[in-house]
């Protein structure tokens, strides 16, 4: 079973960001006009869950372009080629908008496994802390590894629903962070071993 239901989390405080460093010959740019493509194309070979076009990128950062160059980070490898995005977003709608935003992390799957999502999000969170006091994201419950990842981190279950819930108790069974240790079924019938009367 599979769980995708959208869920969210937070983080009520950009102090004491964990920091961690890209591996040697591996390096961060900024935006620059025309990277959409390049957004697109590594967003459709990472993502399994959402269908991800031009359209996608336009309607979460086409109405402030300007803040894309400072907010919107491309990671690259020793050879020069672009292998990951993360964007450290803002969102006026998030309670009481007061709330920095992580936003479209995502590493090419070729390149996955190898030590490069902690620095982006040290990148990520680092450059949120410049403009925010707190920081959320939105997710689905079917990304358990991209969850572990962003509870390392210090992000926290926000709950808003019966769904999201039930997603959290599926994310427990899946993680092993004890920040989801409330959210796990205690275990039926198990007393310990037989012992003798």
């Amino acid at each position: 079973m599979q769980c995708n239901t959208r869920i969210f989390m937070v983080r009520e405080t950009l102090r004491d960001i964990p920091r961690y460093d890209l591996p040697r010959g591996y390096s961060f740019r900024t935006y620059r006009p025309g990277d959409e493509d390049i957004w697109v194309a590594i967003h459709q070979d990472a993502e399994p869950l959402v269908d991800v076009d031009r359209r996608t990128f336009e309607r979460n950062f086409g109405y402030d372009r300007d803040a894309l160059a400072e907010r919107c980070f491309f990671l690259v490898d020793p050879d020069g080629r672009d292998i990951g995005t993360g964007t450290a977003w803002y969102e006026e709608s998030f309670l009481d908008g007061d709330y920095g935003r992580v936003h479209w992390i995502c590493i090419l799957r070729e390149w996955q496994g190898r030590g490069l999502a902690k620095p982006l999000m040290t990148k990520v969170m680092g450059t949120l802390a410049r403009w925010h006091d707190r920081a959320y994201l939105t997710t689905s419950a079917g990304r358990p590894p991209a969850v572990n990842l962003y509870l390392g981190f210090g992000l926290r279950p926000f709950i808003q629903s019966q769904e999201q819930r039930r997603a959290w108790e599926y994310l427990a069974d899946k993680l092993a962070h004890p920040t989801l240790d409330e959210y796990r079924a205690p275990v039926q019938g198990d007393f310990g071993p037989p012992h003798a009367d």
